[in-house]
């Protein structure tokens, strides 16, 4: 039987009302849940005692005001139990099967991370003018944009992806993936989401 255990790390600041409606949508209680590390840099430490229901909850308060950067810290505070790790944003609310069918999709896909995408309902594309068909090409002249989805390109722009999902099983290979996603937890060995040297403060 595979090792499905996971930790998932929340970068937050100064949005409780949000990060507390995101741990309830979480199951705790499932048993491939190692631990969720709150990286906050809020200008005020959050009230523990209001949300956090669970010792699988650690918490850690910084200075430092970068989503990226409070991702690399929970991944020094990540335990030796975990295969994979989630990343979330405060913002988000993901179904209970999220978890699982993205780690079924990593492990099928023998990627090294995977990313689910969610599309509005509304979110109809208009038709083009002639004025932004131009801009579009010059963006692309200028490595600004992309006719190809989910691409990293030269100039350092992540092109997302923008077409819309015509089945639920649909999987598309991308060079970046968005800030919700899982990884294999090895990877971190070699990599982390931002090369910076910076002191950290950590307090508890």
């Amino acid at each position: 039987m595979n090792n499905k255990t996971y930790s998932i790390i929340i970068p937050t600041r100064n949005r409780s009302g949000l990060l507390t409606n995101l741990l309830e949508h979480i199951n705790i209680k499932d048993k491939c849940l190692s631990e969720i590390i709150i990286i906050d840099s809020s200008d005020l430490k959050i009230n523990k005692q209001l949300f956090f229901r669970s010792k699988k909850i650690k918490y850690f308060h910084t200075s430092i005001k970068s989503a990226s950067l409070q991702r690399n810290i929970g991944i020094k505070k990540l335990n030796k139990s975990s295969k994979y790790v989630f990343f979330l944003d405060d913002d988000v609310i993901p179904r209970r099967t999220y978890f699982q069918r993205l780690i079924n999709t990593l492990e099928l896909n023998k990627a090294i991370g995977a990313s689910g995408i969610s599309l509005g309902l509304n979110n109809k594309r208009k038709k083009s003018s002639l004025k932004g068909k131009l801009s579009s090409l010059a963006k692309r002249i200028f490595l600004l944009d992309s006719k190809f989805d989910g691409k990293l390109l030269k100039s350092g722009v992540n092109i997302p992806v923008r077409q819309k999902v015509k089945t639920k099983k649909y999987i598309q290979e991308v060079d970046w993936l968005i800030g919700c996603s899982v990884w294999d937890r090895n990877i971190f060995l070699k990599v982390k989401f931002d090369f910076s040297s910076i002191n950290t403060k950590f307090s508890c």
